[in-house]
């Protein structure tokens, strides 16, 4: 049971902020001509979370729970830290200071996440 346990912990808590920036990523990288691109967007989400549990329930399993948090955290780094620039890159002309507020309060919170999960996989 307690591996059960471990292995949701590993995929859920870091598995839900990786899929809300999987969210944020289908958001910038997906084309607004896209037939139902706001349920594109809702499937990814849901299907970095799956993944992101399964992949919990299998470290777990294997008795690896370290490397999964690490591998977890990486990837939720890597997500948050490269969400500005990736903001910037399909979205000409934006910058910090002449973006939309809610553009730039998610930029600043994703970086601000991606630079804290990074000081945890050090520490790890």
């Amino acid at each position: 049971m307690f591996r059960v346990a471990e292995g949701l912990t590993i995929g859920c808590i870091p598995g839900f902020l990786l899929a809300t920036l999987a969210f944020f990523w289908a958001n910038r990288l997906l084309p607004t001509s896209l037939p139902g691109r706001h349920l594109a967007e809702v499937h990814c989400f849901f299907a970095v979370w799956g993944l992101s549990c399964i992949a919990g329930m299998l470290w777990s399993l294997l008795h690896r729970a370290l490397p999964g948090w690490k591998i977890q955290l990486g990837a939720l780094a890597f997500l948050g830290v490269l969400l500005t620039p990736l903001d910037f890159l399909t979205r000409p002309g934006a910058s910090m200071l002449h973006a939309p507020t809610v553009f730039a309060a998610t930029d600043i919170c994703a970086l601000l996440l991606g630079l804290a999960s990074l000081q945890v996989v050090r520490r790890l």
